[in-house]
């Protein structure tokens, strides 16, 4: 439903170490350093803080601003492109706003946003970035090296880390539901105290590193979490495909819990594990999101809408918009 375009300029650079690009605007001291990236200005505005660490990791955060009268669309903005010294895991949590991260080297496109992290395991970095334009996006990025993540953590809990995320073999990627309250730590990084040095905010950020991959660890061999097989993995990921693809009136739960071989209960956690919420308001919610954005975009006829989305009558339709978004489909048009 939203338009998709794709920006004519290319990036090959490593946007996380690469400090001295003529196509950006650097700013720097000796605690991070500030890159405002190539990016059309009809569209909006991109930069990106990096904070270059000791201990074979960086932190950046970038943000993706967009000006008031671009319209809502997946933009497909640039390709990009590094090498990379050795395997690195890279993290990608989003603050706010949401996009899609292309993998070039593998064909797979793992979903960006609120509560849903981007993990990569590449010896390269070759991916396209596609930004949600509806809203502004900040992402923080931990990349880390994989010698460095054995040292500290371990063989066994390196392993439980990769396998937990289904990125086990380098050149891989996945997404998936990291709590918010490990992610937090992720995003309290530039949170520095007032008065502090540069010495002491690059300790800051370090120590807030080791406690984000500890409890990522303690939270992946969690007994529920470690428990489920890769083969479950890929259900639940081929479930979440085959929800986004259904059109109409919505199967009953039980007849899907059926066709997976699992109890509805069991399916439901599993897929709440992984995404967030459970299968039913996680439908109901994307759906409804679709329509508000239909409703934006076109003139499709609130009925005819209602339909497509498989709601009996109208009138559930747009009590069940007005429920998630606080007025009634009608009102959008409106405005």
């Amino acid at each position: 439903m939203y338009n998709s375009k794709r920006a004519n300029i290319t990036c090959n650079m490593d946007l996380h170490s690469d400090i001295n690009q003529p196509s950006s605007t650097v700013e720097h001291n000796s605690y991070n350093f500030r890159h405002e990236l190539p990016f059309p200005t009809e569209i909006g505005r991109v930069w990106v803080d990096i904070i270059p660490l000791n201990i074979n990791s960086h932190i950046s955060h970038s943000y993706h601003y967009f000006n008031e009268e671009t319209p809502p669309q997946l933009y497909s903005w640039t390709d990009i492109k590094a090498a990379l010294d050795e395997p690195v895991l890279a993290i990608h949590s989003a603050q706010i706003g949401h996009a899609t991260i292309k993998e070039n080297c593998v064909d797979v496109s793992p979903p960006l946003g609120r509560g849903m992290s981007i993990i990569q395991h590449v010896d390269k970095f070759d991916f396209s970035p596609i930004l949600d334009t509806s809203a502004p996006l900040e992402v923080v990025m931990l990349k880390i090296s994989m010698s460095f993540l054995h040292r500290i953590l371990g063989e066994d809990n390196t392993v439980s880390l990769l396998e937990a995320f289904d990125v086990k073999k380098c050149n891989s990627a996945s997404s998936r539901v990291i709590p918010e309250h490990i992610s937090a730590i992720l995003y309290s990084i530039n949170q520095c105290g007032e008065g502090f040095n540069d010495e002491l905010k690059i300790l800051h950020a370090e120590a807030k590193i080791l406690e984000y991959l500890t409890q990522l660890v303690s939270h992946v061999n969690s007994p529920y979490v470690g428990k489920r097989s890769r083969k479950r993995n890929r259900l639940i990921h081929q479930l979440y495909d085959e929800l986004l693809c259904i059109e109409g009136k919505i199967p009953p739960l039980d007849d899907i819990a059926l066709r997976y071989g699992l109890s509805l209960r069991t399916l439901n956690d599993e897929f709440k594990e992984c995404y967030g919420k459970p299968i039913w308001t996680f439908i109901t919610e994307y759906r409804l999101d679709q329509a508000h954005k239909a409703l934006k975009e076109s003139d499709i006829a609130i009925k005819v809408l209602a339909d497509k989305l498989g709601y009996s009558h109208v009138n559930h339709f747009s009590n069940a918009f007005k429920r998630n978004f606080g007025y009634s489909p009608g009102s959008l048009r409106s405005h």
